[in-house]
């Protein structure tokens, strides 16, 4: 999850969107025909001064990241002389005062309806940061944990800013970053950059989101958790699996309405909600070369666009153009998309589907439940039989991608031959959805797979199928061939995006 300030500072210009972490119930909210993935809440911070003070921290995470802070910006074809100056009245070019010409303006209407109330949160009261315990270090902990930042490395040459915080239900992670000349646009630091040096992790947890009937609730069961500490969070970034819009968003799979706005009134914190797959985005850069796993190295154009696909209990995308000095991810809802077979076993597959669901969206088909749809499919209408142990397993209620997939990496008697074609029709469809994604993007930056599914078959994502329809494009063949792919093997890089989202806010 991760965090910003919505409603209190409002500054003129377009926002570029960026990245973050999820939480407990703020409201009432729907679930889709398509079954979303459940993240978790994983930012927070607290709202002071513009400047950053010694002792302060923010708060990053992940409810399962992407939205911005601050009210409704400047539009694009409006000239700054036409926007009300000092609180007043816009003026027209004349100089009359005329009303404000965003008001109304049918360009600026939210995408989607208005969502319902959310439910009340909880009063505002003061949250000191825990103390330190220790270093954070890449790549350690479990994708549902929960971290504060604070202090930095207080060695020769590592001095920055006062540190970053993170947390979240499920995880949360956060960065600080050296001060940059006031004005100055961020840099996006390259793979290995050292963007987490500096910080200490103060405590991490894991929470389940069902266990809160709201974000704030969830938020102050983890900040009651830890011990107390000098300071104060000042900013927070959540990544949410689903629309962000207005700095409110709800949850396909869980009954919340997360409001940014309630959520910084409560804790007094700047506070943003940003779509979970842009959190990951925004991680990316952040990963070192040794939290990639390459399956084809490509050639790299170092200012391309950069497109990620992540598959677990759902499937989500992100698009990442590059803009000026940095990749800026741009949400999506893509894994809704309707699935689009290509082989004759896809077809049957979509049938299958159809028969048991109706639409079938990509994410039928590439995510954990998927797998066990395509398990499915090929155990009742080809006739492959089951194997005792896996069919014991399943029977017990053991997760059933997790079973499926050991089981196909298994070789010898004990492997299952259901299992291991059912992970490469997977394998497949996921390629041809990578490149997909890769066309539409233009990615010749690079295509990342992010998700807990990926780093767990990658023996099987090396070779074979998935490239194979990876680059199966027709005349696009030698262009595809040419795009780097790589696996994200860092589960907190979302953590880690909407940490570095919230540390951006406190430059504003």
């Amino acid at each position: 999850m991760g965090g910003g300030d919505r409603g209190r500072r409002r500054r003129a210009g377009a926002q570029p969107l960026r990245s973050a972490g999820r939480a407990a119930r703020q409201g009432a909210g729907g679930q889709d025909d398509e079954g979303r993935r459940e993240r978790h809440p994983a930012a927070v911070g607290r709202g002071g001064p513009r400047r950053r003070r010694p002792g302060a921290g923010l708060c990053a995470g992940e409810v399962g990241s992407r939205g911005q802070g601050g009210g409704l910006s400047g539009h694009p074809r409006l000239s700054r002389a036409d926007l009300p100056q000092d609180g007043g009245a816009a003026r027209a070019p004349g100089g009359a005062a005329r009303e404000d010409p965003r008001r109304g303006d049918p360009r600026l209407r939210p995408p989607i309806p208005p969502l319902d109330g959310p439910a009340p949160q909880g009063g505002a009261r003061p949250l000191p940061l825990p103390a330190a315990r220790g270093r954070a270090v890449r790549g350690s902990g479990r994708a549902g944990d929960q971290l504060h930042l604070r202090h930095p490395d207080p060695r020769p040459g590592r001095g920055g800013p006062a540190g970053a915080g993170a947390a979240g239900t499920p995880g949360a992670a956060g960065a600080a970053r050296p001060r940059r000349r006031p004005g100055a646009p961020p840099a996006d630091p390259g793979p290995g950059d050292g963007f987490l040096d500096g910080l200490r992790l103060v405590r991490s947890d894991k929470l389940h989101s069902a266990d809160f009937p709201g974000l704030s609730a969830a938020i102050h069961a983890f900040l009651d958790a830890g011990p107390a500490a000098e300071g104060q969070l000042e900013a927070a970034c959540f990544g949410i699996p689903g629309p962000v819009t207005g700095n409110r968003a709800s949850t396909p799979n869980l009954a919340w309405v997360v409001d940014g706005a309630l959520v910084a009134s409560d804790f007094q914190v700047r506070t943003v909600l940003i779509n979970d797959l842009v959190a990951t985005a925004e991680g990316i850069p952040l990963l070192g070369t040794d939290e990639l796993a390459a399956l084809q190295e490509g050639t790299p154009d170092p200012e391309g666009n950069r497109v990620l696909i992540a598959a677990g209990t759902g499937l989500g995308m992100s698009m990442l153009p590059w803009m000026g000095n940095r990749w800026v991810p741009v949400a999506s809802e893509g894994g809704h998309a309707d699935y689009p077979p290509r082989t004759e076993d896809e077809v049957e597959l979509l049938r299958y589907l159809r028969e048991r669901f109706g639409r079938v969206s990509a994410e039928r088909v590439v995510s954990g439940p998927g797998l066990f749809h395509i398990y499915n499919f090929l155990r009742d209408a080809r006739r492959i039989p089951e194997t005792p142990r896996v069919r014991e397993a399943l029977g017990r209620g053991e997760e059933p991608a997790r079973v499926i997939g050991e089981a196909a990496l298994t070789t010898g008697p004990d492997g299952c031959d259901l299992c291991s074609r059912a992970l490469d029709l997977f394998v497949a469809a996921y390629g041809a959805l990578a490149g997909n994604l890769a066309l539409l993007g233009t990615a010749t930056g690079g295509v990342y797979l992010g998700g807990g599914i990926a780093p767990k078959i990658l023996p099987r994502l090396t070779g074979g199928p998935f490239l194979q329809a990876f680059v199966a494009k027709g005349r696009f063949v030698p262009y595809l061939e040419k795009v780097p792919v790589r696996v994200i093997l860092n589960d907190r890089a979302a953590l880690l995006g909407a940490a570095r989202h919230a540390s951006l806010l406190l430059d504003r």
